[in-house]
């Protein structure tokens, strides 16, 4: 356990208004997640009128030192390892009964609700409400209210239809004072009871400690929990659902918190090339392969280097990336020996220390039939195939980079450019392909990437020759939107960019963040961060700069519509993309459902598109309709992941602190209940100016008859119809001598 003293707190922090010289609400926490502990701790220190005294990890702690503090609330998380909450509530109410405790959960359970209500607990609260919502619930809570959520709420009226007898101590309670009661139950605020009941605030207290009285307690949590174990179809405003009726659907509205994003997501970030590094977290590896040891002949090839490499970095989770080359500075020629034995002519150069590699005449039709051979051999092979991330078109140029600098003079026509890059075109419509830059003509047209290879060295215009500049010069800056932008960071720069005290290691005005910001890019060949790598303030420098490329996505909210077991269910997802980029694949995305034991009852495949979730300030929502969802009568978790097509490859994550909370590699969007089937009507009603309206709802074909009573004694007919209709509604004049409403009748 650690404590905390009070301290001053800033006056604008908006939270509710105490009067003039009351004193600050002293706040205890018991939660095991230390970040929703320290969260919670920093949002009422921060509010004026509140301050937190302690903070606990388990029931335990709370036992041994809540007793002897001066905490006016706990908040009580329920799902405490160990000790639970319901317990820990049970066991501090018998040391020191005058202590007042919130509850704090994700879900809500039914069953829990009541159950830390009967244990002593004088509120329940979800841990997604909001922070004006919380500061309200903890001063209502320490005024002697019941905060209670809406939803909550709602699952109290289902609750009602399944108790017994009403007790003696609520007989003998007024007309009155059961309304006021049943508001109490819902939360409702002094005001907002007088208000409703035409009351004012004083005769409200009087109503409240007449109450009290009469049911031998003495704080209105004690009364709500009595009302709760002993009230027997006393219906929340008139609402009931008749006899052995189903409860009705509701909706359920979850706010997912924002964590950071994961180190290690696929497809993104810095990679090493192949190799098995515990250095650095990464996704995918990186290699060239010469085309001599592809290609053999004409039509003739040996996958099996290319094959070897696929192979090795799949077997560690990771995703290759990859480029075939024919002229590699300092390494033997890439050229197929039989181009060289047919007298295709080279030149040789000693740029970049060259003394072994040949440029190719790109310009020989039998090279050019050879790469055109190649790429649709290639494609044909590996279109498609999961354990490849992306490819670079390579083949032209030194390294693969498309030019000859300085003898530009030996370059690929524009001709032979085109023939290269509509051969890739033509053989890749799945895996995605990056090129060095916007090359041969119309690049715009075609859905070809591109590779920085000098990033964060030469990437910022001006002048206009670096990457960004070509981008402008080719109207392609926005070529990210659809494909992806790659590259290397300049291996001048690799080792030293990441330490803040050599401030002259990255040219003016080429600083990283902002190279990624304005191009967009998704990954970096970064070799260094592997090898040697890093530690300490370089090391977190060099990982914050993986985690700012590409995509980072969150789900804000789920909307999630309870369902009975022969309808649809209905679910609502609210995501954005933090990142800079896109997703480029559609990898398919699934959903799931968690029984109570966290067993998969059921999944779904949608058809949710992760490519359309760009970078923008706003929500995109994504709707599913699951018409047979195949649940049985309960509550369940709704969960979500994205599957990566390679089995073993490594989980997409959200940026969510609910990723991975009940299943690996899935998000928790929140809880569902599936509802047996209603055998009858259900009713529905809601008080206004006119009357209490009633709404009749699954109504079979047949006679019907709503019914008012005083007691649940003595019914009167307020209302029969013979009608096909399934909902049809009635409104009764308001009479607080009425109470209790009814379907009656037979389809």
């Amino acid at each position: 356990m650690a404590g905390t003293s009070e301290t001053s707190k800033p006056a604008e922090k908006a939270g509710p208004r105490l009067s003039p010289g009351t004193a600050r609400i002293k706040v205890a926490i018991v939660e095991d997640d230390d970040w929703i502990r320290e969260n919670l701790a920093n949002q009422i220190d921060l509010a004026p009128g509140y301050c937190c005294v302690s903070r606990y990890r388990t029931g335990e702690e709370a036992l041994a030192g809540l007793p002897n503090e001066a905490a006016d609330v706990v908040l009580m998380d329920i799902n405490l390892p160990g000790l639970s909450g319901i317990e820990c509530v049970r066991r501090l109410k018998a040391l020191r009964p005058s202590l007042t405790i919130l509850m704090l959960t994700v879900y809500e359970e039914s069953d829990q609700i009541f159950d830390s209500l009967r244990a002593g607990a004088s509120g329940y609260l979800l841990k997604r409400s909001a922070e004006k919502e919380l500061l309200e619930a903890i001063a209502q809570v320490h005024q002697g209210g019941s905060p209670m959520s809406s939803l909550v709420a709602r699952k109290v009226v289902r609750f009602f239809n399944h108790l017994g007898d009403a007790a003696p101590e609520l007989q003998r309670l007024s007309p009155r004072e059961k309304e006021i009661l049943e508001l109490l139950s819902r939360g409702a605020a002094y005001k907002e009871m007088g208000d409703r009941l035409a009351l004012s605030i004083h005769t409200v207290r009087m109503h409240i400690r007449g109450i009290y009285g009469k049911l031998q307690v003495h704080s209105r949590g004690e009364a709500v929990s009595k009302y709760f174990r002993s009230a027997a179809r006393i219906i929340l405003m008139g609402t009931l659902a008749c006899a052995g009726a189903a409860a009705m659907a509701g909706t359920n509205c979850f706010s997912l918190a924002v964590s950071p994003p994961p180190t290690n997501n696929p497809l993104k970030g810095f990679m090493p090339y192949q190799g098995d590094y515990a250095t650095f977290p990464y996704s995918m590896e990186w290699n060239y392969l010469p085309l001599r040891s592809l290609m053999t002949g004409p039509t003739n090839f040996n996958w099996t280097s290319l094959e070897a490499l696929i192979s090795d970095v799949a077997s560690r989770g990771h995703q290759t990336v990859f480029r075939v080359y024919l002229d590699y500075p300092t390494l033997p020629t890439g050229i197929p020996q039989y181009l060289l034995d047919g007298g295709l002519v080279t030149h040789s150069y000693t740029d970049y220390d060259n003394t072994i590699s040949v440029c190719p005449d790109y310009e020989n039709p039998l090279l050019g039939q050879a790469l055109t051979n190649f790429i649709a051999a290639l494609g044909a092979r590996y279109d498609g195939d999961p354990r490849i991330g992306f490819i670079t078109v390579g083949l032209l140029g030194f390294w693969g980079e498309w030019h000859t600098y300085p003898h530009d003079s030996w370059f690929a026509s524009t001709a032979v450019q085109d023939e290269v890059l509509t051969a890739y075109q033509a053989a890749f419509s799945k895996t995605k392909l990056l090129v060095r830059q916007p090359a041969g003509t119309n690049p715009t047209a075609r859905p070809i990437g591109y590779h920085d290879d000098s990033f964060a060295y030469e990437t910022l215009d001006p002048p206009e020759w670096c990457f960004l500049g070509l981008l402008k010069v080719a109207g392609e800056t926005n070529k990210w939107l659809t494909q992806p932008i790659g590259g290397e960071v300049r291996p001048e720069v690799q080792l030293c960019m990441w330490d803040t005290s050599q401030t002259n290691c990255v040219p003016a005005g080429q600083a990283f963040n902002q190279c990624v910001d304005l191009t967009h890019a998704s990954w970096m060949l970064n070799h260094g961060v592997f090898s040697p790598g890093f530690t300490g303030a370089q090391r977190d420098a060099a990982l914050a700069g993986a985690q700012r490329l590409g995509y980072s996505l969150c789900v804000s909210n789920a909307i999630l519509v309870d369902a009975w077991t022969n309808a649809p269910l209905q679910v609502s997802v609210g995501l954005r993309n933090l990142g800079v980029a896109p997703f480029y694949y559609d990898w398919t995305v699934q959903l799931g459902a968690l029984n109570r034991s966290n067993k998969f009852a059921n999944t779904w495949l949608t058809s949710w598109r992760l490519s359309t979730l760009l970078p923008v300030a706003t929500n995109t929502v994504w709707s599913c309709t699951i018409t047979n969802h195949a649940l049985g009568v309960g509550q369940y978790k709704l969960v979500l992941r994205v599957i990566n097509p390679w089995p073993t490859g490594l989980p997409l994550r959200f940026a969510n602190g609910a990723q991975d909370a009940d299943a690996p590699g899935w998000l928790t969007l929140g809880q569902v209940s599936i509802l047996p089937v209603p055998t009858r009507p259900g009713l529905r009603g809601a008080a206004s100016r006119s009357g209490f309206g009633l709404q009749v709802s699954n109504a079979a074909p047949g006679t019907w008859t709503v019914e008012c009573s005083p007691d649940c004694q003595d019914w009167v007919p307020l209302l029969s119809t013979n009608t096909t209709a399934s909902e049809w509604s009635v409104t009764d004049a308001i009479s607080f001598s009425r109470r209790f409403y009814r379907v009656v009748g037979s389809p």
